[in-house]
């Protein structure tokens, strides 16, 4: 049973990380305005994100893909990975050596930037719905 990106596919393949990182540097222009902080680069950040994304998003499939469990169970299971995500990328990017930490501003934030996540799926997702050659199993 052959699988994978076949033609117009690929296009939808690639539609994913490119409106995960879109809406990533709008988050990073957003914190950026919040924590009024002109030094930071909201593109440096969505792409900071995204690959952090990419990467835990890679690492979390493989350790839960042998898991029998429904796709909405594996899907929410991520909420969890999205928080520390969030987290540590804000973290990173706006309160290491800050002065004014708030601990309950990141928390606020990194929850919002979880829903933001699970936002961006529908619109990441949708170009491998619509885009027909995605996936191909006879």
């Amino acid at each position: 049973m052959p699988g994978g990106p076949t033609g117009m596919g690929l296009i939808g393949l690639a539609a994913f990380p490119a409106i995960k990182f879109t809406g990533y540097a709008l988050a990073g222009r957003f914190l950026k305005h919040r924590y009024q902080d002109p030094g930071i680069s909201s593109i440096k950040f969505g792409a900071a994100r995204t690959v952090l994304g990419i990467f835990a998003g890679i690492t979390y499939a493989c350790l839960v893909g042998s898991v029998k469990s429904s796709d909405t169970r594996i899907y929410l299971g991520l909420a969890p990975v999205r928080i520390v995500e969030w987290l540590l990328i804000i973290w990173i990017f706006f309160e290491y050596g800050s002065l004014t930490s708030n601990k309950q501003r990141l928390i606020g934030y990194s929850l919002l930037g979880v829903v933001w996540s699970y936002f961006l799926d529908l619109f990441g997702l949708l170009p491998l719905i619509i885009i027909p050659g995605w996936f191909w199993v006879c």
